[in-house]
This record gives C-alpha cells, sequence and structure tokens, in this order.
C-alpha cells in the first residue's frame, strides 16, 4: 500500500503547473524554429562571438538594433571584422542600413576584386584594398556630410577619400542588417546580393573617429565602443539559419 502524502492536492497542482511550464517551453522553442526567426530582446555582450552565414540564401539575416536613437546622421563610422571563402562575381553584402528615405544609407558591398558603397544617387568603388578569402579582416567606413568625404580602411589600409552625399542627411531609426541587401526599408532582400561567411564586432558612432582610433579597432586594442551601435551591449533579431556562435578559439 501507497502512504498517503501530506497536502496531495496542493502537490499535484504544483506539479501539473510545472509540466505545463515545460511544455510551454517546448511549444514556444518549436514556433521560433517554424518561424525562422529569433528576437533578442535585451541588450547581449556579444564579445568572443560571431554570427555564421552559412548559405546564400534571401532569407538569413540579423537585424541590429541601435543602442539609442539619434534624430538622424549627419556624419557616421561603421567598423566591423568579417571573414568570406565565398568569391561569386555577384558580390556580397558586408552591412546594410537603410531608411525610410532610402535603401541605401549605405549599403557596403564587396566583390571579389573591390569594394563598393552605395549612398543616396551615389556609388563609389575602391580597388587596391585587401580581400582575401577565409581570413578575417577588419573593415571601417567613414562619411561625413559637411564635405562629403567617403574613405575606406581594410586591415590597416585606407583608401582614398572619394565623394558620396554631400551636405546629406541619413533620417532617423535607420533599418541596419547584416546578411542581406535591403532594396526597401526593412526587406527586398535577393539571394544573390546577400552574405556567406561570418561577421563579428559591428560598431557604429555617429561622427568620423580618428584614424588612431581606427587602427586601435582593426589591431584589437582597446578602443571607444561606437555610440550609435555597441557589439558590447547589442540588441539582435535573428531570421532564417543564420546562428550566433562563441568564436572558437585554442
Amino acid at each position: 500500500m501507497r502512504p498517503s502524502t501530506p497536502g496531495t492536492t496542493e502537490y499535484v497542482s504544483q506539479r501539473h503547473s510545472c509540466v505545463t511550464s515545460r511544455a510551454m517551453e517546448k511549444l514556444l522553442f518549436l514556433l521560433v524554429l517554424l518561424r525562422g526567426s529569433y528576437c533578442h530582446t535585451e541588450a547581449e555582450d556579444l564579445s568572443g562571438k560571431v554570427f555564421v552565414f552559412p548559405r546564400r540564401s534571401d532569407v538569413d539575416n540579423v537585424k541590429l538594433i541601435p543602442s539609442h536613437y539619434h534624430s538622424g546622421l549627419d556624419a557616421m563610422t561603421i567598423c566591423l571584422q568579417f571573414l568570406s571563402g565565398d568569391k561569386d562575381d555577384s558580390g556580397q553584402t558586408i552591412f546594410s542600413m537603410a531608411t525610410t528615405d532610402h535603401h541605401n544609407s549605405p549599403l557596403l558591398y564587396k566583390h571579389a576584386d573591390r569594394y563598393m558603397v552605395y549612398m543616396p544617387d551615389t556609388t563609389v568603388v575602391f580597388w587596391g584594398l585587401p580581400n582575401e578569402l577565409n581570413k578575417w579582416q577588419s573593415f571601417c567606413f567613414t562619411w561625413a556630410s559637411n564635405t562629403g568625404l567617403v574613405q575606406l580602411w581594410v586591415d590597416g589600409v585606407g583608401s582614398g577619400k572619394q565623394l558620396a552625399h554631400r551636405e546629406g542627411h541619413i533620417k532617423a531609426e535607420p533599418s541596419i542588417i547584416i546578411g542581406q541587401d535591403q532594396d526597401n526599408y526593412g526587406g527586398g532582400f535577393s539571394e544573390g546580393n546577400s552574405f556567406i561567411g561570418l561577421i563579428k564586432d559591428v560598431h557604429v558612432w555617429d561622427k568620423v573617429i580618428t584614424n588612431c582610433e581606427i587602427h586601435r579597432f582593426e589591431n584589437g586594442s582597446t578602443f571607444n565602443p561606437g555610440n550609435v551601435m555597441n557589439w558590447n551591449r547589442l540588441d539582435f533579431k535573428i531570421s532564417g539559419f543564420a546562428v550566433l556562435e562563441k568564436e572558437k578559439g585554442c
């Protein structure tokens, strides 16, 4: 005979609640898988982590949410690190910022032999910068509205300066996405422009940072993190088969 248990009704109720809770967690997990997206609702320190884009697609992407919204941008610096083994002639998107005014604000794009920057009504091409396969590369872009000067830095090598979107303005509340090119605000993706590889250490500033700060970023030294987007405190939303994982070290 099984002995009676004091508080049996309460015990059964708590057990049922626990089982229900576990069932709900499993259901939510399955819904995330079915929808193919994961939204991180609190800022996370992504130090030592990378976003992996394992295939070309018109779905896989990560939406990056700025630390705080400005009234807009009249200057900016974007820095990140990427690795890719893809040399498709169509090229691929490194970083896409879109506003309700224009979908290229900017679009940072790479081919096997050159880099391209698309801004409202302007496209500029940069030749002769480091562009290697299967190697981590540090990449920075700067732009200032008052002069219209645009420059790229790759692995410590600075390009010549070119002219783009002089006296222009980047509207507030941009949609920032890695892994895809936005042909409209928050969407309009195509497989041919998607990114395949790894991306980490994304920072955005609302000014042109100094060459010394860019070198500190590229060398892995201490630098002031982005005040618009900070990899060490970042909200994000993953869609498709993009994966966030810890960087593998020795």
